[in-house]
């Protein structure tokens, strides 16, 4: 497949460094996943390209099926940006969560990528959502959205208790500050495809948002260092 765009993710960084928990043998190209064309021209989001053809390449080799449709009103970069996050969100809220209107969700992590996103898709469906993260600029950005509290981590032990607790009782607890963002797994292919394509829909009409900085791939080394951003930094060719 052709490669449109691949987002860099932090477990991108740790697998090139090593550190990530997935296996690895050199030469390995890294990229989890991407959007690309197929080679009928149908545009896709693509994850677990067969190893060593990562996503950040002019081309990727995916097993048949480990794709999802891209639909329409979605440009690349964006599709490439929320994918990961997206699904992950939507996998710890709606599929292995159950989230239902008029429940109270706790996001803690809320300032990385999938946080982000599953703040507004938890507000979307009918929560009240509180989150919680380091980043106050971007906790700011999330009341803006819809969020209906946010919470600093960065205080001690007992305020933090208090201020959490302040804030509940919670139905639903989605916790992204313990170890590395989850690679979203899907057994039920069809239900996973049908929430991809309400999640870009959403983000199309502006319902969802994530601020994405699309980078040439030429530039990868200089877009490597910048670590700690709260922009998603996708590679595009």
């Amino acid at each position: 497949m052709t490669v449109a765009a691949a987002a860099l993710k932090p477990s991108d960084r740790w697998m090139a460094s090593g550190l990530h928990y997935a296996p690895t043998r050199f030469p390995q190209v890294v990229g989890l996943d991407g959007v690309g064309r197929l080679a009928d021209g149908t545009r896709v989001a693509f994850f677990a390209p067969q190893r060593p053809y990562g996503g950040m390449a002019e081309q990727a080799l995916v097993r048949r099926g480990m794709w999802f449709r891209v639909p329409d009103g979605v440009d690349d970069v964006t599709a490439a940006a929320v994918t990961n996050p997206g699904m992950a969100a939507w996998k710890a809220l709606l599929w292995e969560g159950e989230l239902a209107a008029g429940q109270t969700v706790l996001v803690l992590g809320a300032t990385g990528a999938s946080g982000r996103i599953a703040t507004q898709l938890a507000k979307r469906h009918g929560a009240r959502t509180i989150a919680a993260g380091r980043n106050q600029r971007v906790l700011d950005r999330l009341l803006e959205r819809g969020a209906d509290a946010a919470i600093n981590v960065d205080h001690p032990r007992v305020e933090l208790a208090a201020a959490v607790a302040a804030e509940g009782p919670y139905h639903l607890i989605v916790d992204y500050l313990w170890g590395a963002p989850a690679e979203a797994v899907f057994a039920a292919l069809e239900e996973a495809t049908a929430a991809y394509n309400d999640l870009l829909h959403q983000v199309a009409a502006g319902e969802i948002s994530l601020d994405v900085d699309p980078v040439p791939l030429e530039k990868v080394e200089q877009a490597w260092a910048q670590a700690g951003s709260d922009r998603r930094i996708v590679f595009v060719p």
